[in-house]
């Protein structure tokens, strides 16, 4: 399960993520302002701007997503959900030379474009 918040600030106002999931019947279980997910929750399209994402990445061509979840920047490819050294971990259990240096790469510019706009937020 993975904790998110129910509302998001996007280009243009804000979006109940709660409204989003109803819609689109996608199970959920909610707790106050947060709610939990099972499997995976794809958000192309929402334009939420606190997820940052590459496209075309690793051997499937995944989209690689960074987002602020269960209190930490985790990232999300295929089914793996975890934070920044637990994913380069994975990559390098599956993956090897250029190819996993790549991905690894990729989820690291995420994060740190990440970083950026938690920050700008903060400020």
């Amino acid at each position: 399960m993975t904790t998110l918040f129910s509302h998001y600030q996007y280009t243009g106002g804000n979006m109940n993520l709660i409204d989003h999931l109803q819609k689109n019947q996608i199970p959920f279980e909610q707790n106050g302002e947060h709610i939990r997910v099972g499997g995976s929750l794809y958000l192309r399209g929402t334009q939420i701007t606190s997820v940052t994402y590459r496209k075309n990445c690793g051997m499937h061509n995944r989209t690689i997503y960074a987002a602020f979840v269960n209190n930490e920047i985790q990232i999300a490819a295929g089914c793996f959900l975890g934070n920044l050294s637990k994913f380069c971990e994975a990559v390098d259990d599956k993956y090897s030379g250029s190819a996993a240096e790549k991905y690894k790469s990729d989820a690291q510019s995420c994060h740190d474009e990440l970083v950026k706009i938690l920050s700008s937020d903060a400020a």
